[in-house]
C-alpha cells in the first residue's frame, strides 16, 4: 500500500517535472489570449451586436483550439508517464534479478567455503595423525639409537678386556 502512495506520488513529481513548465506556458498563453479578447470585446461592443457575436465564436474557437491542445500536451505527457513506469518496472525487474543472482552466487560460495573448510579440517586431522607417527617413530629411533650405544659401549668394554686378557696371557 505504501509503494503504490510512494509510487503516486512519485508519478506526480514525475508530471510535474515533465509538465509543470508547459502547463504554466499554456496557462500563460490562454491568459494571454483571454486578456487579449477581452480587449477586442471591449472595443468591439460599441460596434453593435454583430460584431459581438463574430468576437464570441472566435473566443470560443480559440478556447476550443487551446483546450485540444492542453489535451494534446496532457495525453502526450501521460504517455511519457506511462512510459516512465514502464522504464522503472524493468529497471525494477532487472534489479530484483541481478538480487537473485547475486543470492545464488553468494549461496555457492557459502558452499563452497563449507567443503574447503571441511577439506582443510580433514587435512589437519591427517597431518595431526602423521605428526604423531612421526613423533612414535623418533621415539622408537631414539630408543634404538640408545641400545646401538649400549651394545657399542659393550663391545668396546668386551674388546678390552679381551685384550687386556691376551696381553696377560702372554
Amino acid at each position: 500500500m505504501a509503494s503504490q502512495l510512494n509510487d503516486a506520488e512519485n508519478l506526480s513529481r514525475i508530471r510535474e517535472i515533465l509538465l509543470g513548465s508547459e502547463i504554466e506556458e499554456v496557462e500563460k498563453r490562454v491568459q494571454l489570449v483571454k486578456d487579449e479578447i477581452s480587449q477586442i470585446v471591449q472595443q468591439f461592443e460599441s460596434d453593435g451586436q454583430a460584431k459581438h457575436t463574430e468576437i464570441q465564436q472566435l473566443i470560443d474557437q480559440k478556447v476550443r483550439d487551446l483546450e485540444q491542445l492542453i489535451e494534446l500536451k496532457n495525453t502526450d505527457q501521460e504517455g511519457k508517464v506511462n512510459d516512465v513506469k514502464e522504464d522503472i518496472k524493468e529497471i525494477r525487474q532487472s534489479v530484483e534479478e541481478s538480487f537473485a543472482k547475486l543470492n545464488q552466487q553468494m549461496d555457492a560460495t557459502s558452499v563452497k567455503f563449507h567443503q574447503m573448510n571441511t577439506q582443510n579440517l580433514q587435512m589437519i586431522e591427517d597431518l595431526k595423525l602423521k605428526w604423531s607417527k612421526q613423533q612414535a617413530e623418533i621415539g622408537e629411533m631414539k630408543k634404538a639409537k640408545m641400545d646401538k650405544k649400549r651394545l657399542a659401549d659393550l663391545m668396546a668394554q668386551l674388546s678390552k678386556e679381551l685384550l687386556t686378557d691376551d696381553q696377560d696371557d702372554k
